[in-house]
């Protein structure tokens, strides 16, 4: 997979790793143990394996869901950016973590309709989706400081390259 990047164990990066453990099965958090034992031998950066999470999380009754859903959609008092978000989470059931982590590139607006690849997948979003999301583009936050002016994230943090924190 690194190879296909144009990359080597040494010159991974959080980004990759992220990336991989992204966009793949969950067994991959069993690659913890290599990880740790290439970083203690300076094969690699220093790089941290996300947690294993256990159990399964609680689900929202469905008519909670559905008034959150309705809430996000239409508040315009809500940040957009948590509306956008928070949408991701209720109708395509996305991690923050990976949420966190869309590059702009993964947005393609084409007339009215907006599209968003999350992994391999390119899916059209629907309305009022959609508009919230195609405006995110447009008013990204953070993008005003000299170290963030050109951000490849969809939701980029406050400091220069990272993206917003999903805690």
């Amino acid at each position: 997979w690194l190879r296909s990047r144009g990359t080597t164990l040494a010159g991974c990066d959080q980004h990759d790793l992220d990336e991989w453990f992204a966009n793949g099965p969950t067994t991959r958090i069993f690659v913890r143990r290599f990880i740790t034992f290439a970083v203690q031998r300076r094969i690699c950066p220093p790089l941290r394996v996300p947690v294993q999470q256990h159990g399964q999380p609680n689900a929202l009754p469905d008519h909670e869901r559905v008034a959150l859903v309705r809430r996000l959609f239409t508040d315009d008092t809500l940040a957009i950016v948590d509306r956008v978000a928070g949408l991701l989470v209720l109708l395509y059931a996305q991690p923050a973590a990976r949420i966190s982590r869309l590059p702009v590139e993964a947005v393609t607006v084409t007339g009215q309709q907006v599209w968003l690849r999350i992994a391999a997948e390119q899916l059209p979003l629907p309305e009022p989706l959609a508009g919230l999301t195609a405006r995110l583009l447009a008013q990204r936050r953070n993008m005003a400081t000299a170290a963030n002016p050109s951000s490849p994230w969809l939701f980029p943090g406050a400091l220069a390259g990272q993206t917003l924190s999903n805690h």
